[in-house]
């Protein structure tokens, strides 16, 4: 009886250690999985010898044993399923082995449990089986032997692979284990072979095997180095806080650091909300969102209960190939430092900011005091037409009120108004306050300060529209104005303001030629000149302002004599100066215009003034911009300084200047340089191309620090009259694609797709040639030497005992969007087509990344099963990332192993 509750006892243990691991991540590892079905065989086992043990009728003792022989043959098969799991030694055929194993613990059940091989009688106060069919005893000694000796086998040929110590030791550890359950089975498995009665003592040692197992996974995490619980491992013991959630958004697993940083010990939490501040609705929001977001990184920040710290918490979802959640793992970051940063900042950036709103506040206060200095000294030129400009500033200003403009667009057109007579400054006074009639050419003469003005102001962008205001204000709406002629809403919105200001202004005062006139006089006026010489809304809308009497058109604004001459002799002078240096036109001058246009390091155009030149030509004629990028610049620049960089600049502009003949060359940035040929020929760009590549390729070879750099170029055709914004927007897609694909070549932008594919086959050729010949056989630039050799090496180990053709497929992912993808989506693409080919791979094919848009895939299998496979691939690919601008393209070739 003691035997059989001991049994029973054992067996509950086993099973409570069962429920444990079904309890940790069940469903997502497999060696948890059949760690739980061997503690629940376990309790079988047990379960069944303590009933037989205790059953009086013979019949019922029967069924028990039954029921103890179904758990002992389901846990060493089990056992022998978990070993061959997390040892990784049988590679080929694995399943039919695990298949053959399966299939013989079931014969053996059913023959060995039959009435007829059974025989029970008592010995003192339990129950004890005989073993009286030759056959079945027979069978069932063979099994149990070919299974001692499948596992001892299995077991030398682990510890004969495994090199480190530790692992040595724990194939040790299992022969010890097995061999404690051999040990313990002498008594009711094999003594009732030979006609003896049973001991029930098996079962204590297949609890004792398994909760060795089950320590020596949790105490010394055992089965990390074979199994793939090495990243549980690392996060249980990382110093960073680390929460993986369930399928369902329970908490699975908080690590030790966790459980420290957020106040956990010794409390149960399975939710968000029992660590953080967040509601339950707002949890499930989030793992809504987390789950449905097609990015596998999302970041959210949040409080922490246990000390109120702000914490940024990083979510990584992790997916199965359905596209399910398996689980979501998140990493907790403390802000609380970096939150102190960002609050010290805060407050010198608001004491930066009213330093500058006040020096913001001065400067304006500056400028409209220069403004209305320049205005009256011009006005106090015609002392009949003093207080014009501040004056019709304010009319101005007035009727853009209400016409809906806001503050700054009204404060911008007072100042326009303000200066809108500033061409006068070239109109001699004798002209100006001239009494009498005026002749033709003095007429001219006075019409000319519009053009005058125009040129003083038009270089000037501290105020936008500043010159039209004095260019247009004398253009008619009905076309016969001056000096351009403009008409109707081909004039400027705020020439057309001025115009009635300056119009109701002129008739308001006295004139040298007359006195003022009359209000219903200048409104009646103002009405014969709707669409004649004013706009007929805007002048309508100052009629109406007129009428409301809104427009005084007595008050000025005063500044002091004094000051007003300094300030106004300073500004006019330098607008004067500005504008007179523009139309200069000596050799000198021209000299020193032309080097400010020079980059000083490569003497080629800067990038504002060659973009300015080649919008110019393109809109003449047809031709082709190149977009020109220096391959490994920064490198150079770190390796041998930054004098080695300039000299591969200026040796690619001399190259360049060499190559322009009529065309532009400029340096568009560190690295990259604008390159127009007004030429239209593939053939010829092309050899004009190809030319500039051989040379920098000779040039480069002579100079040791330079050899590591490259060209890459991207090309793109225009035809007269395209917009220059759209042809270097399609030359830099096809730099990327180049670059994407492989350096120290070019391409047009219409050819991109067709030369990723060309690309993609010159570089499985040139894998080939290292695989089937050697190394360095291999000529060319369009990867590293040291790049094709890594992956030539990853091949070769991978087929060493394969004897057949290996099959190589070069998988290239192609955008055939007209946005180009950014580096984040382009990697987002590629782990898209990692988890497609990860999906699809067996025992026979491998894969391993290539470049930036291309993945290798290798078979070891025929080319149909190969090329099936591939299809597979291309399908799941599409379903995971759902994007029609992608294209996925393959190129495939037989290699034969030397």
């Amino acid at each position: 009886m003691i035997i059989n509750v001991g049994l029973f006892i054992a067996g509950a243990v086993a099973l409570t250690k069962s429920v444990l691991y079904m309890d940790r991540d069940w469903r997502l590892n497999s060696r948890n999985r059949l760690l739980s079905f061997m503690g629940a065989w376990a309790f079988v086992w047990c379960a069944g010898y303590a009933l037989m043990g205790m059953e009086e009728s013979f019949s019922a003792a029967f069924y028990m044993r039954n029921v103890g022989l179904l758990g002992v043959i389901a846990f060493m098969t089990t056992e022998f399923w978990f070993l061959t799991y997390v040892s990784g030694t049988i590679k080929k055929g694995k399943k039919l082995i695990l298949a053959v194993i399966s299939v013989a613990s079931v014969v053996d059940y059913i023959l060995f449990s039959r009435g007829g091989a059974q025989e029970f009688t008592r010995v003192g106060d339990r129950t004890c089986y005989y073993a009286n069919e030759s056959f079945a005893r027979n069978v069932h000694s063979i099994y149990l032997l070919i299974l001692i000796v499948v596992i001892s086998w299995m077991g030398y040929l682990w510890y004969k692979r495994v090199e480190l110590k530790r692992e040595k030791r724990l194939v040790l550890n299992i022969f010890v284990v097995n061999f404690c359950i051999v040990v313990a089975a002498i008594p009711d498995t094999f003594i009732p072979l030979m006609g003896k009665p049973s001991l029930p003592t098996s079962g204590f040692g297949g609890v004792l095997a398994y909760l060795v197992i089950c320590y020596m996974e949790e105490k010394y995490n055992a089965f990390s180095i074979s199994a793939s619980n090495l990243s549980q491992y690392i996060y249980r013991y990382v110093t960073v806080p680390v929460l993986v959630f369930s399928h369902d958004d329970t908490i699975a697993f908080v690590n030790d650091y966790g459980t420290q940083f957020l106040g956990l010990e010794g409390k149960e939490v399975k939710r968000l909300d029992q660590i953080f501040e967040i509601t339950g609705e707002e949890s499930n929001r989030l793992f809504y969102e987390i789950k449905a977001h097609e990015e596998v990184k999302q970041e959210y920040k949040l409080k922490s209960l246990h000390d109120q710290k702000r914490c940024r918490l990083n979510f990584t979802c992790i997916r199965d190939s359905y596209g399910e959640t398996y689980c979501i793992i998140c990493f907790v970051n403390d802000m609380s430092d970096e939150i102190k940063k960002v609050e010290a900042l805060k407050l010198v950036r608001n004491e930066l900011q009213r330093e500058v709103d006040e020096k913001t506040r001065q400067a304006e206060w500056a400028i409209f005091q220069a403004i209305a200095t320049v205005a009256n000294a011009i006005d106090a030129k015609d002392e009949y037409t003093k207080g014009h400009s501040v004056r019709v500033a304010e009319y101005s200003a007035e009727l853009a009120r209400a016409i809906g403009w806001n503050d700054t667009q009204i404060e911008n057109l007072h100042s326009i108004a303000l200066l809108h007579d500033i061409g006068k400054i070239g109109v001699p006074d004798s002209v100006l306050n001239k009494p009498e009639r005026l002749t033709e050419m003095e007429v001219e003469l006075i019409k000319s300060h519009t053009t005058i003005g125009g040129e003083i102001l038009k270089d000037i962008t501290l105020i936008d529209h500043l010159s039209d205001g004095a260019m247009y204000h004398h253009e008619r709406f009905d076309g016969n104005g001056y000096p351009k002629r403009l008409k109707g809403e081909e004039i400027p919105i705020e020439a057309r303001i001025i115009c009635i200001a300056d119009a109701y202004d002129a008739m308001n005062t006295d004139r040298v030629y007359r006195n003022k006139l009359p209000l219903d006089v200048i409104q009646e006026q103002l009405r014969a000149g709707k669409e004649v010489q004013f706009d007929p809304e805007l002048v309508d809308i100052f009629l109406m302002l007129l009428s409301a009497g809104k427009l005084s058109g007595d008050e000025a604004v005063e500044v002091d004599e004094h000051h007003a001459s300094e300030r106004t002799g300073r500004l006019l002078q330098s607008l004067i100066h500005k504008n007179m240096q523009k139309h200069k036109e000596s050799d000198g001058q021209d000299a020193v215009k032309d080097l400010g246009e020079r980059d000083y390091l490569t003497g080629v155009y800067e990038r504002q003034i060659g973009e300015g030149y080649t919008e110019a030509i393109m809109q003449e004629s047809a031709g082709c911009l190149a977009v020109i990028d220096i391959d490994n610049l920064r490198r150079v620049n770190s390796t041998y300084g930054h004098l080695a960089g300039d000299s591969a600049l200026k040796l690619l502009s001399q190259i360049l200047l060499e190559h322009k003949q009529d065309g532009i060359v400029a340096r568009y940035g560190g690295d990259e340089f604008l390159f127009y040929m007004k030429m239209q020929n593939q053939e010829e760009i092309q050899k004009v191309l190809e030319e500039i590549l051989y040379s920098y390729k000779c040039q480069r070879d002579a100079q040791p620090s330079l050899k590591r750099t490259s060209l890459s170029v991207g090309l793109c055709r225009n035809r007269k009259g395209d917009s220059y914004e759209q042809i270097y927007q399609n030359a830099s897609k096809a730099l990327y694609n180049v670059k994407q694909t492989g350096k120290s070549r070019y391409g047009f932008y219409q050819d991109t797709k067709r030369a990723a594919a060309n690309y993609a086959s010159i570089d499985l050729r040139r894998l080939v040639e290292v695989l089937e010949h050697d190394n360095q056989a291999v000529a060319g630039e369009n990867m590293e030497q040291q790049e094709l050799k890594r992956i030539a090496s990853y091949i070769t180990k991978y087929s060493r005992n394969y004897t057949g053709t290996v099959k190589i497929a070069m998988i290239t992912i192609c955008h055939n969007g007209t946005e180009e993808k950014s580096l984040e989506q382009q990697e987002y693409l590629m782990r898209c087509m990692h988890v497609a080919i990860m999906n699809n791979l067996g025992d026979t094919k491998a894969a391993t990344r290539f470049s930036s848009v291309q993945y290798l895939a290798i078979f070891l299998c025929e080319e149909q099963q190969a090329v099936e496979t591939v299809n597979q691939i291309f399908k799941r690919f599409y379903r995971i990332c759902n994007d029609r601008d992608i294209d996925v393209s393959y190129e495939m070739k037989e290699c034969k192993m030397r």
